[in-house]
Formats: C-alpha cells, sequence, structure tokens
C-alpha cells in the first residue's frame, strides 16, 4: 500500500489549496489505485480520528501546523505538501493501518 500527493491546485473560489492524493493498494501483483481530493482541513479531521486509535505509533508523526491566515503561494503550499507526504507515506508503516 502507498498513499501519494500527486498535486495540489488553489481553488480560487474559497481561496484554499486542495490536495489530490493518490492511494494504492497491491494484491498479488495487481495494484489498484485510488484518488481522492482533500482540503488540509479534512486531512486534520482524518489525523485526529487515526491519533485516537494510533497515537503512540512510532511512525505517526506530528501533523502539519494550521495557518491562522489563508496562504495559497507556490512555496508555502510546495513545503506543506513535502510535509503532508512525509506524514502521509509514515502511515502506511502503522501495523494494522
Amino acid at each position: 500500500m502507498y498513499i501519494s500527493i500527486e498535486k495540489y491546485t488553489v481553488d480560487q473560489e474559497i481561496k484554499t489549496a486542495v490536495y489530490e492524493i493518490e492511494v494504492g493498494i497491491q494484491n498479488n501483483q495487481t495494484v489498484t489505485t485510488h484518488t481522492i481530493y482533500r482540503r488540509f482541513s479534512a486531512l486534520k479531521t482524518f489525523d485526529t480520528e487515526i491519533r485516537s486509535q494510533f497515537g503512540d505509533s512510532q511512525y505517526l508523526l506530528s501533523f502539519p501546523p494550521k495557518t491562522f491566515f489563508t496562504n495559497t503561494s507556490h512555496e508555502f503550499l510546495e513545503q506543506r505538501s513535502d510535509q503532508l507526504q512525509k506524514y502521509l507515506a509514515n502511515l502506511v508503516k502503522i501495523p494494522g493501518m
């Protein structure tokens, strides 16, 4: 199984980033992929739920911090995307995940 942030786009209407996330699940020689689109706030909610079940796991990294003001600059979103990628990549190492 793998989880990868493929890219992000900025929704100009609501001035927020939407992340395109690919989830791949291997079954024998076949890999099935699913693509989902989530805002940072939805990923933060997911993190809260995961922590209630796997909070003691060494693989559960800190979730990237929320900013007080909307920041849609390319540099900021690239950095946040990298942080989210590291967080998500470690999730698949958690036994039982």
